[in-house]
């Protein structure tokens, strides 16, 4: 049974279903802090363009993964790859019937995000030995990540809906869920220091160190939490006491965290932190 347990905790963690499952939980936030009704075609979209962009990555980047062995998911990953592959060609044709769905301005976030995405992760040895993709821009890495993560969870689930919500409060949401993404991805920097270094890929812990990188993490989750009382109509909703706890929760995951943890450290409990903050959401609803 255990054996089983784990093989399900693999396929979910290294296949890169929880993190698609992540980006459809994370756009349910914005669904439940603004009180709208959340849109199948949007967490569709969401869940299948994830799961097929994190797929794909993996994929074209196969001799970069291959340099390190060691790293549990690359080793689980291509060690089925014919699975994954068949995974991403099935969710890629998926992708296409919820982006048809989407309303004007929503599809052209979509493209403009896939353009981001795709300068970001284009393997260099297909271009010129000039090309550099936008990853290996000096200290780039997570606030695009979490960027392309933020407008893709908060803005198009807005976007695709046709209520009126306040443009401050668009901007606060985006601004603090922007610094929950950053200051999650930064572990995983750190994680990734020996190799990112070895491929003289600056990030934030190569340049600023690795316990500054910290520091940073925690500070913008101290900002994330002072934002909280920024919202307009401010009451002690299910909003306010999520907003609350999620970054306090994340400050006592991130400080556990370091260069020697479980291989489900990273991919359970920090990207859990995002599914975390809808449960909360749902409990504080339940209790109020």
């Amino acid at each position: 049974m255990k054996k089983i347990i784990y093989k399900s905790l693999d396929f979910l963690l290294f296949g890169n279903v929880f993190v698609a499952v992540c980006a459809v939980v994370q756009a349910l936030v914005t669904y439940s802090f603004f009180g709208l009704k959340p849109d199948s075609k949007v967490c569709g979209f969401l869940f299948f363009s994830t799961f097929a962009y994190y797929n794909f990555c993996l994929l074209i980047n196969k001799t970069k993964a291959s340099l390190y062995p060691q790293r549990d998911r690359n080793n689980w990953f291509f060690a089925h790859r014919n699975l994954n592959l068949t995974l991403t060609i099935i969710a890629g044709f998926a992708t296409v019937p919820f982006f048809l769905a989407l309303n004007y301005w929503p599809k052209v976030l979509v493209l403009f995000l896939g353009f981001l995405s795709a300068t970001y992760n284009f393997p260099q040895h297909w271009m010129y030995s000039r090309f550099i993709n936008l990853r290996n821009i000096k200290g780039l890495k997570l606030f695009l990540i979490a960027f392309v993560w933020v407008l893709s969870v908060v803005l198009l689930p807005v976007l695709q809906t046709s209520i009126f919500i306040p443009q401050r409060e668009i901007t606060l949401l985006i601004i603090k869920q922007f610094l929950l993404f950053v200051a999650v991805t930064i572990p995983f920097d750190v994680r990734d220091f020996m190799e990112d270094n070895a491929s003289n890929l600056k990030t934030v812990p190569i340049i600023w160190g690795i316990k500054n990188a910290y520091c940073f993490s925690i500070t913008l989750l101290l900002i994330n939490l002072l934002l909280v009382f920024c919202f307009k109509n401010l009451t002690f909703n299910s909003n306010f006491f999520a907003s609350v706890f999620t970054p306090l929760l994340a400050v006592f995951v991130i400080l556990s965290s370091g260069l020697r943890k479980s291989k489900y450290y990273y991919f359970l409990y920090l990207d859990g932190i995002l599914v975390v903050q809808y449960l909360l959401l749902v409990v504080f609803n339940i209790l109020k």
